[in-house]
């Protein structure tokens, strides 16, 4: 609790922290010291709940876990910032398992055509369902595309949007055109 507080971490913070993640307080002193220094190298807002969040992905990983994740990542060419990118935007696309990352990023980069950088600026559809959301939503898209009554849209346009957003703006105002 004193590293966090010497880090700017307000008690709001740290009471969410004890809420919701207790177990990453018996944590090692020195695991929990280089936790917190590298969120702190990526230059994590203390303030934000992002900061707990990234802690809390950093401790609970581990390294080699992160270093293997890190690396599925790199293979579907993102970069140093790429990483750090994704990591800053939803922390928890690190606890994603790497079969989901895998399936996720072919999907998104071989079937819908995205370059993968586009998913590090939007890593939270790393964590949705592939069978319920990613895959239904893309090919209506890739449908709707391939017709020529959409244009290219970005990941958040079509995935994090809700149902009946998705419905009205990709399924009722096509069959209005219709």
């Amino acid at each position: 609790m004193k590293l966090l507080r010497e880090a700017g971490v307000p008690e709001s913070k740290l009471v969410r922290l004890i809420e919701s993640f207790p177990t990453q307080l018996k944590n090692s002193p020195k695991v929990f010291k280089e936790a917190l220094r590298e969120v702190k190298e990526m230059k994590f807002d203390p303030l934000k709940l992002q900061f707990i969040l990234a802690i809390h992905v950093k401790l609970y990983v581990g390294k080699p876990t992160w270093e293997r994740r890190e690396g599925i990542y790199r293979k579907w060419g993102w970069s140093d910032g790429n990483v750090v990118t994704a990591f800053r935007r939803y922390p928890l696309c690190f606890l994603t398992a790497d079969e989901k990352i895998e399936a996720v990023m072919d999907f998104l980069v071989n079937q819908l055509g995205y370059a993968s950088s586009c998913v590090a600026k939007c890593p939270v559809v790393l964590n949705m369902s592939l069978k319920r959301r990613i895959i239904p939503r893309g090919s209506v898209f890739l449908f709707l595309q391939s017709k020529g009554l959409v244009r290219n849209l970005g990941l958040t346009a079509i995935f994090k949007i809700d149902e009946k957003t998705f419905l009205r703006r990709f399924i009722f105002l096509q069959e209005e055109r219709s």
